[in-house]
């Protein structure tokens, strides 16, 4: 007598793939009963999960448990494709089967691991089961895009608020109450955490249903565009079909921006003077700042991001190389400080606009109504527009610049939308360390006055509260 199992799966919860499981789950019941020499252990099913990855899968998990711990000899599986759309995990969990005493029989494919002389069959049948998950996850994507593009895309997952019928997003009015007030809140001057505390504190429920409300969760309310009934599309992608592993959208792929496509909560009016409310030290509405994403490092091809510099003396914010922060490079590319980034763009900005002499003044204005992903769109407009100095927000810096390079030679290579680059060096000095400069060179030009009008050096000390000998040192390395 051998021990047996069985293992069935289906990859998502449809009626039809349903009904698929089912059966898998009966065959191998009917199987087993008719069988004299064989002893069923237990049947592990997964339904509505991938077979790309292994994690998610906790009966197939369960499983492998039992087969190392001895219970089973022998498994039945319909295909290889049910058992793993992973090759490099199919072969390694067969391997590992093995060296347990444990054989596998995919049924479909007529092989059994126990009589198999090479890998090679196993290796085909696996990875050609991963290229079909694969072409699968391009054509789900490729029809979701085209969607996007053409207006037809509707959200699986409706925002607090809100509730999803029919494929609509309908208001929800008790939910919808609590938004309003949030942004009346924030209108009136709270900030996140403070907004949290009262609702925690009028035992509101949070949109997970749990009793304490965090601030981020408030600052993604106040972020977020559909309440002014409007929807940005394709915020994250994924970025391995196996893993499903996701990230922001940094410009990797083109975002799609639908005005007034479900009923709002929120007066878009409201909804954008929240956006521009400053907010005490320490809180933001939004981690995105104008370059994130953009700014990269010249040795390592790593991503620049904001980091907060700060002791009991000194509170900075400062772009990094984030491998280098990370300890992963070595790389000798510099920081560079918030405000000097911030000047680096301004100063680029206008370089282009001086090299493009035709600029308008509704420049901001127009390029602020481009979507990000228009290159073609703002090399248009800026190749009718009429020269004025114009100041640069986030719109054009989004549209206008296209990357930033960071070099080892401390300079930031600046690469715009219609091709030209701007090379600006970096200085470096911390926003501290240039008050200082800025001030000792207002008591060096004092002391040489105060010198050259004869005054004693311990009451040009005493005149300008600085010691004796700073005012001596000076003296001796510049005035003699």
């Amino acid at each position: 007598m051998i021990q047996v199992a069985a293992y069935c799966r289906v990859s998502t919860d449809s009626d039809d793939q349903a009904d698929s499981f089912l059966a898998q789950v009966k065959y191998y019941n009917d199987f087993f009963k008719s069988q004299s020499n064989m002893i069923l252990v237990d049947i592990y099913a997964d339904e509505g999960i991938t077979g790309t990855c292994m994690n998610k899968r906790e009966e197939f998990k369960r499983l492998i448990k039992d087969c190392t711990l001895g219970r089973i000899d022998r498994v039945y599986v319909k295909s290889v494709s049910r058992f793993a759309r992973n090759s490099l995990e199919c072969l390694e969990t067969i391997r590992k089967l093995k060296e347990c005493g444990v054989s596998v029989v995919f049924e479909n494919d007529n092989v059994d691991t126990k009589t198999m002389n090479s890998e090679l069959i196993l290796y085909v049948k696996s990875a050609f089961a991963q290229s079909e998950a694969l072409a699968g996850s391009r054509r789900v994507s490729t029809a979701y895009r085209m969607k996007m593009e053409n207006g037809t895309f509707f959200t699986y997952c409706a925002p607090f608020g809100y509730r999803l019928v029919d494929q609509r997003l309908v208001i929800e009015p008790s939910e919808a109450e609590i938004v309003k007030r949030i942004f009346r809140m924030c209108v009136s001057g709270d900030g996140p955490s403070k907004i949290a505390r009262i609702l925690t504190e009028e035992k509101i429920p949070t949109p997970a249903g749990k009793a304490v409300w965090q601030s981020s969760t408030i600052e993604s309310i106040l972020t977020n565009e559909k309440y002014k009934g409007d929807a940005r599309l394709q915020k994250k992608f994924t970025v391995d079909f196996r893993t499903k592993k996701r990230k922001i959208n940094e410009g990797e792929l083109p975002q799609y921006y639908v005005t007034g496509g479900h009923p709002p909560i929120i007066a878009p009016e409201t909804w954008d003077a929240v956006q521009q409310i400053s907010l005490p030290e320490g809180q933001r509405l939004t981690r995105r700042y104008p370059m994130s994403g953009k700014l990269v490092c010249g040795e390592c091809g790593g991503r620049y991001g904001m980091m907060l510099w700060h002791s009991t003396t000194y509170r900075n914010y400062v772009w990094e190389c984030l491998p280098k922060k990370q300890g992963k490079t070595r790389c000798r590319c510099s920081h560079i400080y918030a405000e000097e980034m911030e000047s680096a763009i301004a100063i680029a900005l206008q370089r282009l606009y001086e090299k493009h002499r035709k600029i308008k003044e509704l420049c901001t204005e127009l390029l602020s109504s481009v979507p990000l992903n228009d290159r073609e769109g703002a090399l248009t407009a800026l190749a009718d527009l009429k020269p004025q100095d114009i100041a640069f927000d986030n719109s054009a810096v989004n549209v206008l610049i296209t990357k930033a390079v960071v070099t080892t030679d401390a300079h930031i290579v600046f690469y715009f939308v219609d091709g030209s680059t701007y090379k600006y060096r970096i200085c470096g000095n911390t926003p501290l360390g240039q008050t200082n400069m800025n001030l000792r060179k207002e008591y060096h030009q004092r002391i040489a006055e105060l010198y050259a009008q004869g005054v004693p050096q311990s009451k040009i000390a005493e005149k300008l509260g600085i010691p004796i000998n700073t005012v001596l040192s000076y003296i001796r390395r510049s005035l003699k």
